[in-house]
């Protein structure tokens, strides 16, 4: 199944409507088709994207509902009155959508360890794309993303061992010379 992300949706329904204030009755009524096109792509975004508080995301599948309730009963019954409610539903829709990203942060990993909040963001990302890759059958992303995320992760602890004990990277990068 392809994936639509929320920059794609939201640049469709721009395109579309210009800005969510334009979607009255009469509107949607006029882009009925592009009001279903948008369902088609909310219905291609991944769920690991949809990232909102409790109470936003109780409004967003209140407004998906309402959108899907609607064009369904002007597809059965042809009475324009069923698209009352939709203009407004799709212009909820649209500002919830517009404040999700295009990338997942890791949730099955506690990176919490990782001070730098950027870089713990980072790493989650990466950590999400590794397993998108291995659900998706891209073996060789997920492998060399992984191995990124490895590399990060060793560094940072590299780093975080020299500030806490300074000669502590030349110590061990000794040890390892001595051995080969």
């Amino acid at each position: 199944m392809p994936k639509a992300f929320p920059t794609q949706i939201i640049g469709y329904l721009a395109a579309t409507f210009k800005k969510p204030e334009n979607l009255d009755h009469a509107t949607v009524h006029s882009y009925i088709g592009a009001v279903a096109g948008f369902l088609e792509l909310y219905d291609q975004l991944p769920h690991e994207l949809i990232r909102l508080s409790p109470a936003d995301y109780a409004a967003l599948i209140t407004a998906i509902g309402t959108i899907r309730f609607g064009t369904e009963q002007f597809r059965l019954t042809s009475n324009p009155e069923s698209l009352r409610p939709v203009g407004g539903a799709l212009r909820n829709a649209w500002h919830l959508i517009a404040t999700l990203k295009d990338e997942a942060t890791s949730t099955g990993h506690d990176l919490s360890f990782i001070t730098d909040k950027v870089l713990r963001e980072m790493i989650g990302l990466d950590i999400s794309a590794v397993a998108a890759d291995l659900q998706s059958g891209e073996w060789k992303g997920a492998t060399i993303i992984a191995g990124s995320c490895c590399e990060a992760l060793l560094l940072y602890g590299l780093q975080t061992k020299e500030k806490q004990k300074s000669g502590a990277i030349a110590a061990a990068s000794a040890g390892y010379h001595l051995a080969l």
